[in-house]
């Protein structure tokens, strides 16, 4: 960014451009201003004393995640996404009939209770053909044996209904700087073409 001439800058993005955004928080760098997410991706560990902060809303968001212990801590289930993208890969590489079916598999599976048929860009993989390059980020981040690290840049968090939910308790513990979180009670997985004048509040 400095480089293009930004003395200062900030991101706003979801899924895995948060996670980016989120391992820009952990750098830092000068010029930085913050991150604003639409998905946190925080887990539990296995430490018991991390469910005393915990209600019925974040006891039911435990159940969005496959969740499966790996070396002692809780995590999504790689294993079981994984072989997910690959057919990804597949249905989107091999036919347009591919690329429907795994979208409709995916809206139903990432937006309980909103059936709305949203706006998909999976169609871009099939014209480009480069939907395994594209899930390949999935299986790198699930077998990249990183340790979990604080991040102390500044964070935004935005939550809708219909979407990941961000477990607060748990983002508090890998993000020591939230300054701002907020809660809507619509939208799913695709909420800046849903409901962008709430994306950009």
């Amino acid at each position: 960014m400095r480089r293009l001439g930004y003395e200062s800058y900030g991101t706003r993005q979801r899924r895995r451009g948060a996670m980016i955004s989120r391992e820009l928080a952990v750098l830092d760098p000068p010029g930085f201003l913050g991150a604003r997410v639409l998905q946190l991706f925080s887990f539990p560990s296995g430490d018991q004393s991390e469910f005393e902060r915990f209600g019925p809303k974040e006891y039911a968001a435990l159940g969005v995640p496959r969740l499966v212990s790996v070396g002692g801590r809780l995590q999504p289930d790689e294993r079981d996404s994984s072989a997910d993208h690959c057919g990804c890969a597949v249905g989107f590489s091999g036919r347009p009939a591919g690329v429907q079916r795994v979208v409709r598999e995916l809206r139903q599976r990432h937006q309980p209770g909103d059936r709305r048929a949203s706006p998909h860009s999976g169609v871009r993989f099939w014209l480009t053909n480069t939907a395994a390059t594209a899930v390949r980020f999935h299986y790198s981040e699930g077998h990249s044996g990183a340790e979990p690290v604080v991040s102390q840049g500044r964070m935004g968090v935005a939550v809708f209904a219909h979407d990941f939910q961000t477990i607060r308790p748990l983002a508090e513990r890998d993000n020591a700087n939230i300054v701002h979180w907020s809660e809507f009670d619509r939208a799913a997985h695709y909420a800046a073409l849903e409901v962008p004048e709430l994306v950009v509040i």
